[in-house]
């Protein structure tokens, strides 16, 4: 069984939900991210993997939650998202792993399944609305949104900048000319 899942860079957000079809003998074994050679990195094909974002477990710890209930309260998945995934969800018998995307580092990654792995959805959590109108209170005035000249700042004639480096370089030559090393 192979499937390939890309994973962008730029991703956050996404939680991908896989089944992990081991016995339960085996999982504490699959699950250890601390053993050298990570098994879950293996089944999915990867190379890095962050273990604070990855959560391996049996689906009937959840109880009566179900997993679309906790997809919608652990991962702020919108139940309209899980509408059509609820009832399979909710069927899934034995151990899950669900991983987010944190868990990539950043990383562009390509997922290469492998047994004992098989995905079963991915679901981006939603995006808050952000207003960037600018802020229109008393306190705002004058703060970086205001962004220009200065109508208070001293004035310097435009000449100015241009004639300080040439009395400059006059002066300089002035002194060579007068010291020992030009004449």
């Amino acid at each position: 069984m192979s499937d390939r899942i890309e994973v962008p860079a730029s991703e956050t957000g996404v939680v991908r939900l896989f089944s992990v079809d081991l016995p339960p003998e085996e999982i504490d074994d699959f699950a250890d991210f601390e053993r050298e050679g990570w098994p879950l990195i293996s089944a999915l094909g990867i190379y890095d993997l962050n273990p604070s974002y990855v959560e391996i477990f049996p689906v009937k710890q959840l109880d009566d939650m179900g997993l679309a209930n906790y997809l919608t309260e652990a991962y702020n998945i919108e139940p309209d998202d899980l509408k059509d995934d609820r009832t399979v969800l909710n069927n899934i018998r034995g151990y899950v792993a669900l991983i987010s995307s944190r868990a990539f580092r950043g990383k562009a990654q390509t997922l290469r399944l492998h047994h004992p792995l098989r995905w079963l959805g991915t679901w981006s959590e939603p995006r808050p609305e952000l207003d960037l109108a600018p802020i229109q209170t008393d306190a705002a005035k004058g703060t970086l949104g205001d962004i220009g000249p200065d109508p208070n700042a001293p004035k310097f004639p435009r000449w100015l900048g241009w004639a300080l480096p040439l009395i400059g370089i006059a002066l300089g030559a002035l002194i060579f000319t007068l010291s020992r090393h030009g004449g």
